[in-house]
């Protein structure tokens, strides 16, 4: 059955699961970062999870965009919906994808894509006997390097990225940035005092 998170929510979520607050942060910051986005701008939300970020983002910036939600765990649809139902929006701008991102065939570019990907690798911490919830929280499925190429393949040239993470990967992003750096422009920041922001910008404009 579908479960609130606190009293003053109302967003949905599994037993297994409970979002996590970065995903409310980040929201308010996109939408004041993108707060000139058009009207019928295509985004993205990877891992999305029951679409906290997404709806979020949607709601704050307070216009028709349409929104991609790709998330690997069938568990997470019918929440999604139900969220979906909370905020009135019509399924035909926002679509849940339940697919692995390094699998799914883009048809289009996004003016915007954001993540809140796990924080944490295989090996580091203590893994649950419920394996959804593992794949929440340890990058399982995929890599900040993979991830950062699907960035590259989906983002418009004149499109934005962001991207939550935790100085705790197997590779460390130092490594990403000079991996990426002819492609990518990299604004690092701290959201809090674990976590760090990263805005991902392409340095091509004309697309080449």
């Amino acid at each position: 059955m579908p479960k609130k998170l606190k009293p003053n929510s109302d967003y949905f979520q599994p037993d297994f699961y409970r979002f996590s607050q970065d995903s409310t942060k980040l929201a308010k910051i996109v939408a004041e970062e993108m707060v000139l986005l058009p009207e019928g701008s295509w985004c993205m939300d990877v891992g999305a999870g029951c679409g906290v970020l997404g709806i979020e983002i949607i709601k704050n910036l307070g216009r028709k965009i349409n929104f991609d939600f790709l998330e690997i765990q069938k568990d997470f649809k019918d929440f999604f919906y139900e969220n979906l139902n909370l905020l009135g929006r019509e399924k035909k701008y926002c679509d849940f994808h339940n697919v692995d991102f390094r699998k799914f065939s883009a048809q289009k570019k996004y003016s915007l894509i954001v993540s809140n990907p796990p924080y944490f690798f295989p090996g580091k911490g203590r893994p649950s006997l419920d394996p959804r919830k593992n794949k929440c929280r340890f990058f399982i499925e995929g890599s900040y390097g993979e991830l950062l190429n699907f960035f590259k393949l989906c983002l418009l040239p004149e499109g934005k990225g962001y991207i939550l993470y935790r100085e705790n990967g197997k590779k460390n992003m130092e490594e990403l940035f000079l991996e990426f750096g002819s492609y990518f422009s990299f604004s690092k920041r701290p959201l809090d005092k674990k976590t760090n922001l990263l805005v991902v910008s392409i340095l091509d404009k004309k697309g080449n």
